[in-house]
């Protein structure tokens, strides 16, 4: 709350003539510029301060032109009545941020041609005022416990000298409040307030606090639930009786229900009528939501590898055989028709000469409460048969590609457990896969064993939402987060495998995501985002492989015997990039180290004799990656979102060194449309001459990076590639 100095009521007393003066001359001018719209709106400082003129004009009932990109949207009529009003609203916006003589000196209705007016604004802000003192309520803070004397020490307050704006003030009375209630006086009362001296151009700020009795959490009742039992509710709210009272844990809790994603509607409401009382009691209040789904849909996916038509079913229960569980049931089949796809626009409108049956199948279990009430035990199993595509040569002839494909069945049993609102989650589960070859096109060769997985696998997460870097309003959606997958399989020890498998590695992927507003204005009240912000991600892959890989490793691989087993487990284990999600100039897997693939081989072509042959070269993975992109986005064409970007990548064949020195950088625009599905983005990378290797005029010419340029795929003759997905890029 804010007082003034009663011998200062005649400034105040100034004002108010201003202000009527101004609206007469605003209600005159607005008689001869009636049904005229507003053409600009601008506001001069005659002295410099620190007020944000931008979030000035946005607080304005009279508004400038609203414009999708150079097109105008909506123009607001000229009201005089509005402008009259807005000439207060500026004043009392100044004085918010601490310059009390803030005085509106001028204001201008111009007209400007036969149909629209400018509005000038002339503002003399003065000084600012600033804090003189804080006087903190000395015998209610001797009324705390020790804990909460030390965390009320914690507090950041105002300091003298410091320029005072009531925004700072109300979040000072707000942190003392939440410090009170999260020591455990729930019914604990704060009044800050402060008293400016104009004269003096300082503000004395004083705290009064009534923190109450110390409480505990007392009677926690459950009401609305029908068929999810009681006590899985209770293991997840995690709230005891006895426990110190605290606001944060009872969020904490609403949201560990709301993650269960079985109820519609969760209050969590403590009772804090009677002030008397030690024990709050606490009411949680559900609504439960649709407890059985069945889903029907179909769809179309064209991207840089393939042109894909499916039909799409799934059934759902979040309570089967009581306990809260969720079954899910999902079954995806369809074609992909070959050799249709976005590589160029001459293959996605040619006939195809080969529909390949597709197929992805799921079934999951999920226990909540299995050990704790935020711990949620996982079961999943999977069938799976797709081709393994690569990109085409114009010289490429469809028919005479060999396409293998695999069926790949796989088993997961995991936990997952999440700490401090989903800030901290950790997945640790372990992984049974197996790749079973068969060809979709051409003839088998020999050598295509099955390739099994066995791994123990653990993600982890750690982020920090928007709002936890900073509470200011412009900085909110700062956001950061690492993620990490550690994967270890087979754990050969000589010569034998203890956790079974084809094969024994250890894989990690770090990876660091990063978002920052520019402008976090936001036009439209459903945009995820600012205005105006800038993402970017930085990806590292390392993979240690004692038993697999020497084919990838020599310098002349030999594409027979042995060599195809290897470069089996590497299909199933190695590093790619690019693609949609990746390097956006590139096809999907097109950055790797490439070489001939033994069972690959077209039928025309002796891949033995002529290793090097342009129909011969496909991805072979690598033991190495990293990836970095970087995006600027603008989303205040809702529900369009324009974006530029730049991809950098790079995979190679050496374990555990990273090569700067082939970023293989793309750039290019792209667009987004927020859809119920999610986001339809659509994104044209282009490759850049000469920093696809630093130093070099083109890749290596051995395909130890990729192919090079007369290999890479090309967009209309230029070195480009054009990605279609559903989903953000990262």
């Amino acid at each position: 709350m804010l007082q003034q100095s009663l011998q200062l009521g005649r400034f105040s007393l100034w004002r108010l003539l201003t202000s009527l003066t101004l609206a007469v001359l605003a209600f005159g001018c607005g008689s001869s510029l009636r049904e005229r719209t507003v053409s600009t709106v601008t506001v001069t400082e005659t002295s410099p301060s620190t007020v944000d003129l931008d979030d000035l004009l946005d607080g304005l009932a009279t508004a400038a032109p609203r414009k999708l990109l150079w097109v105008e949207r909506e123009r607001d009529v000229y009201d005089a009545n509005l402008v009259a009003r807005d000439l207060e609203r500026i004043e009392r916006f100044y004085r918010a941020q601490g310059y009390y003589d803030v005085k509106v000196v001028a204001a201008r209705v111009t007209a400007v041609g036969e149909r629209q007016v400018a509005i000038e604004v002339d503002v003399t802000p003065g000084p600012r005022v600033t804090v003189r003192k804080v006087v903190s309520d000395a015998s209610a803070i001797l009324e705390l416990s020790r804990e909460a004397r030390f965390e009320y020490k914690k507090v950041r307050e105002p300091t003298p000298g410091q320029p005072f704006t009531e925004s700072r003030l109300d979040r000072y009375e707000t942190e003392l409040l939440r410090t009170l209630k999260e020591s455990g006086y729930a019914y604990a009362k704060v009044d800050v307030k402060a008293t400016v001296d104009l004269n003096a151009r300082a503000a004395d700020i004083l705290v009064s606090m009534k923190p109450g009795r110390l409480s505990r959490i007392g009677e926690i009742r459950v009401v609305g639930l029908k068929q999810i039992p009681e006590s899985k509710v209770r293991a997840a709210l995690s709230l005891e009786r006895g426990a110190l009272y605290s606001e944060e844990e009872q969020q904490d809790a609403k949201e560990a229900l709301e993650n269960m994603q079985l109820f519609t509607r969760v209050e969590v409401t403590p009772d804090l009528s009677n002030p008397e009382a030690t024990d709050v009691p606490v009411l949680v209040t559900l609504q439960e939501d649709q407890l059985r789904r069945l889903t029907l849909g179909g769809g179309t996916i064209v991207d840089a590898l393939k042109l894909e038509a499916h039909v799409r079913t799934g059934w759902e229960h979040k309570n089967f055989l009581g306990g809260a569980r969720k079954l899910s049931i999902d079954v995806t089949s369809g074609v992909d028709l070959y050799p249709n796809r976005l590589e160029n626009l001459d293959r996605l409108f040619e006939k195809p000469t080969n529909a390949f049956w597709i197929l992805e199948s799921s079934v999951s279990l999920e226990q909540p409460a299995i050990f704790n009430g935020r711990t949620k035990g996982v079961i999943k199993a999977g069938f799976s048969r797709r081709p393994v595509l690569y990109s085409l040569k114009d010289t490429d002839v469809p028919e005479e590609q060999n396409v293998i494909g695999y069926h790949r069945p796989s088993g997961q049993v995991g936990l997952e457990r999440s700490f401090f609102g989903q800030r901290i989650l950790f997945r640790p589960s372990y992984n049974l896969e197996a790749r079973v070859p068969f060809m979709y096109q051409g003839t088998r060769p020999d050598g295509l064993d099955t390739v099994w997985v066995s791994f123990p696998r653990l993600f982890m997460l750690f982020q920090a939402l928007p709002g936890d870097i900073s509470e200011d309003r412009n900085k909110r959606d700062f956001s950061v987060s690492f993620r990490s997958t550690i994967e270890l399989a087979g754990v050969s020890v000589d010569g034998r495998r203890y956790l079974g498998g084809s094969v024994s590695d250890l894989k990690l992927e770090p990876e660091v995501r990063g978002v920052a507003p520019i402008f976090p204005r936001r036009n439209h009240p459903e945009q995820r985002a600012g205005n105006l912000t800038i993402a970017g991600r930085l990806k590292f892959g390392f993979l240690l492989a004692p038993d697999y890989g020497r084919s990838l490793r020599t310098d002349n691989p030999d594409p027979s015997g042995n060599v195809t087993a290897d470069q089996l487990k590497l299909l199933s284990r190695a590093f790619y990039s690019g693609g949609a999600n990746s390097n956006r100039g590139y096809a999907q897997n097109g950055i790797s180290p490439h070489g001939p693939v033994g069972f690959l081989v077209p039928t025309t072509i002796n891949c033995v004799d002529e290793p090097e042959a342009a129909g011969c070269i496909r991805p072979l993975g690598g033991f190495t990656q990293w990836e970095a992109s970087l995006e600027l986005r603008y989303a205040a064409l809702y529900p369009i979102t324009l974006v530029l970007f730049a991809d950098a990548a790079d995979v190679s064949r050496d374990i555990g060194r990273l090569q700067f020195k082939y970023p293989h950088l793309s750039v290019g625009p792209g667009v987004r449309y927020e859809s119920p599905v999610g986001p339809i983005r659509l994104d044209l990378g282009v490759r850049v001459p000469r920093a696809q290797a630093w130093g070099e005029r083109d890749l290596p010419a051995d395909n130890s990076h990729g192919p090079p340029p007369g290999q890479q795929p090309e967009l209309l003759g230029f070195p480009a590639a054009l990605q279609l997905a559903i989903g953000d890029a990262f």
